[in-house]
């Protein structure tokens, strides 16, 4: 008797080529939230199943160079627990906690500074772009336009420099 696979599930997004590494500014351009999605049990080695709601977040960023890149947040379960990664990834990037109720699509086209590594995936020779630190943006960085450090200098009065 033939058995069916189970099906693979595909990514939330679409990202195209794997961006540079490093700490980024970017800029939240979707939110997809997905419902109903049988996933594997947590911690279960039976192959126990459940249904459950995730969701994903799209970002782009730039290097150096000017050349945009986009990546995707890992899949996070929707959930307000204080230990679930959606809550810690937003109090990361918020630099507050959420409170219930709060709608966190209200994120898309809010800046952040990402981390962005090179992961080893699972199967032998995979390697993924992946989001391994998020937080919100310098409130420096809005105002001020530096192309050199010697203006980052120039900037700071004299008085300050200890």
């Amino acid at each position: 008797m033939a058995k069916l696979p189970q099906p693979r599930v595909a990514a939330a997004f679409s990202t195209g080529p794997m961006g540079p590494k490093g700490t980024w500014p970017a800029i939240c351009k979707d939110i997809k939230d997905e419902i109903g999605i049988t996933v594997q049990k947590f911690g279960s080695t039976s192959g126990e199943t459940e249904v459950v709601d995730m969701t994903t977040f799209l970002f782009e960023y730039q290097d150096q160079g000017g050349k945009t890149f986009q990546i995707a947040s890992r899949r996070m379960r929707i959930s307000g627990y204080e230990k679930s990664n959606l809550f810690r990834f937003l109090t990361s990037w918020r630099g507050q906690r959420p409170q219930p109720g709060w709608d966190y699509f209200e994120m898309k086209g809010k800046k952040a500074l990402i981390s962005v590594d090179h992961v080893q995936g699972k199967l032998p020779g995979v390697v993924y772009a992946s989001i391994v630190a998020i937080s919100p943006m310098p409130m420096a960085t809005s105002s001020v336009d530096v192309t050199s450090d010697d203006e980052v200098f120039e900037a700071i009065p004299k008085d300050a420099v200890a």
